[in-house]
This record gives structure tokens, sequence and C-alpha cells, in this order.
């Protein structure tokens, strides 16, 4: 179920704007430090709004203008990273097994 939501929000991230053709493909390890910072800003806001989904939405996608910032990329970018690691299914799965690997050593280091 999370990664069904995960994906909804990828989805409405990338359905904002189209990716130009001629745009950058990131690299594995960017897009890894990327996505881990995008599940930490989801879980953030969406916990920290306590049920205001109107709220949340709003403090994830200001969130996610500085994680790309943060990134030096633009959204168009990561979009179309995004849809090229989405199109190739092998990739895709490498990519989020690196994410949870990531997200799980920052779990274990919570006291």
């Amino acid at each position: 179920m999370k990664y069904l939501f995960a994906f909804g929000i990828l989805y409405c991230m990338l359905h904002g704007a189209q990716a130009k053709p001629s745009a950058v493909i990131l690299p594995r390890a960017q897009m890894v430090d990327i996505l881990v910072a995008l599940e930490l800003a989801q879980a953030m806001a969406y916990e920290n709004e306590g049920g205001d989904a109107a709220v949340a939405d709003q403090a994830f996608q200001e969130n996610v203008s500085l994680i790309y910032q943060a990134h030096g990329i633009e959204p168009t970018n990561f979009q179309a990273s995004y849809l090229y690691y989405l199109d190739r299914p092998e990739l895709m799965q490498a990519l989020y097994e690196l994410v949870i690997a990531k997200l799980e050593e920052l779990l274990a280091q919570v006291p």
C-alpha cells in the first residue's frame, strides 16, 4: 500500500509538468538521494499536519521544490529521469531497493 501511495504522489508530481525530451537523465546515486529525501519529506508533511490533507499536500510540494534546489536540478530533469527508470522495471526495482535500504539505515539510527 505504501508503494501505491508513493507512486501516486510521484505520478501527481510528474503529471504537473511534462519533461523536456532533451532533459538529462540523473544518475542512479543521485536519484536514490532525491527519492529518499522525497520519502522523508512526504512522511514529515503528512505526520505533522494532523490529518489535513490539503495542508499536508501544500507542505509536501514546498519541500519538493526545496529538495530540487538542494540537489541543483530542475523538476523536468527529475521527471524525465523518473520516467526513464519507470520504463525500465529492472532498473526501477534496483533503484527502489537502494532507497529502501537507505531509509532502513536511517531508521536504524533513530534512538
